[in-house]
This record gives C-alpha cells, sequence and structure tokens, in this order.
C-alpha cells in the first residue's frame, strides 16, 4: 500500500470513530475536587455523623448514670465498719462494678473508633465512585485532590499547607467539586428538601453529561 491510499485508510478510519470518542478527546483532561468539602456537605455522611453523634451523647449519658450508682454505692461503703461481711461484700461489688463500667466504656470508645472509620471509608468509596463515572463520560484522564479554603496567612499551618498544595492554580471549569456533590447528594435517601442548601460554592466546574 503506498503513502496515498496509506493516508486514505487512515482519514476514513478517524472520519469513522464514534461521535463520543471525538469529544472526549477535545474536552478537559484533568480535573480537581475538593475531597474535604464534599465530606463537610455530603448528605450521607452528615446523618451517618449525626447519627453516632446521638449514640455518643447517649452512651454518655448512661456513663454518668452508673458514675453515679458507683459513687452511692461508694457513700454506703464508707458507712460500714471495714473487716465485717458487709463491708467485704460490698467493697467486692463495687470493685466489680468499677472494671465492668471501665472494660464497657473502652470497648465503646473502640467501637465508636471503627464506626467512624467505616462511616469515612464508605462514603469515601462513593465519592470515588461518582468521580470515576464522572470522568469516564466526560473523557476526564486525571482526578487530582485539592483544598478550596481560603489560606489564613496568620496561621503558620495554613501558610505551610498552601506552600505544599499540588494545584497552583486551576481554571474554575475543571473544577468538578459542585457536580459530584451535587450528584452524591441527588441519591441520597434524605435529602436536606426544605432545609436549604448544604453549602455556597457555585454550580461551576465540568458539565455533568446527560
Amino acid at each position: 500500500m503506498n503513502k496515498t491510499l496509506l493516508s486514505l485508510a487512515l482519514a476514513l478510519v478517524w472520519a469513522g470513530t464514534s461521535p463520543a470518542i471525538a469529544q472526549r478527546s477535545t474536552g478537559p483532561q484533568v480535573a480537581i475536587i475538593d475531597m474535604g468539602y464534599v465530606f463537610k456537605h455530603h448528605e450521607r455522611f452528615i446523618a451517618l455523623s449525626d447519627d453516632m453523634k446521638r449514640d455518643i451523647e447517649q452512651a454518655e449519658a448512661d456513663l454518668k448514670v452508673k458514675k453515679d450508682s458507683l459513687r452511692k454505692l461508694g457513700q454506703q461503703l464508707d458507712g460500714l465498719t471495714k473487716g465485717t461481711d458487709d463491708f467485704r461484700q460490698l467493697e467486692e461489688d463495687l470493685a466489680k462494678q468499677s472494671a465492668d463500667l471501665q472494660l464497657k466504656v473502652s470497648m465503646q470508645k473502640k467501637d465508636f473508633v471503627e464506626r467512624e472509620a467505616r462511616n469515612h471509608f464508605d462514603v469515601y468509596q462513593e465519592i470515588v465512585d461518582r468521580v470515576k463515572y464522572h470522568a469516564e463520560k466526560s473523557g476526564i484522564t486525571l482526578v487530582l485532590r485539592f483544598n478550596g479554603d481560603p489560606i489564613d496567612s496568620t496561621s503558620p499551618d495554613e501558610i505551610l499547607r498552601g506552600l505544599n498544595s499540588l494545584v497552583v492554580y486551576n481554571h474554575p471549569t475543571i473544577d468538578i467539586t459542585p457536580v459530584v456533590l451535587d450528584d452524591l447528594n441527588k441519591a441520597a435517601p434524605n435529602p436536606r428538601g426544605d432545609r436549604g442548601p448544604v453549602g455556597t460554592r457555585p454550580k461551576q466546574g465540568v458539565p455533568r453529561p446527560q
């Protein structure tokens, strides 16, 4: 096949390329997302956090009641004569209940830490799946994480965060944060409804594919 025929064949192949591929090749290849912002305004994550907060408050209330009960037992112990059977029995009961309470508190703390980690991981996976879906539909080949919060020039930690940021400049149209967050919250089982918007970030970013 000579060069002319080869060029013609390649042109025909390119002409037959699907519109979706052609469109993807001309769209933005890189996008950014503010994961901290998404977590902060993610409907399901907010609900999970609120549920755990209520459970922690209930556990703390139960702990207070139990501590009050142990304190009363301690007061009863002070009124008994040391060495008597009643004193030894109450002392053993108090020691056992105190040990049981310490173990329960330790287990509850462990459970809450693991639950919080699971909540973060599950929601993170949900966000990643939505980012992947959006990226594949929009022809995006790389999504970088960034922090869109303004830097406090009076805080050394904030200044260091800005200096270490991977994103030095970005055009507003490559920020897919509002698009991804909007999709996630629309899929939430209990949307906020009349409670109003979850954030004030403008609806900018790569257009969501139809």
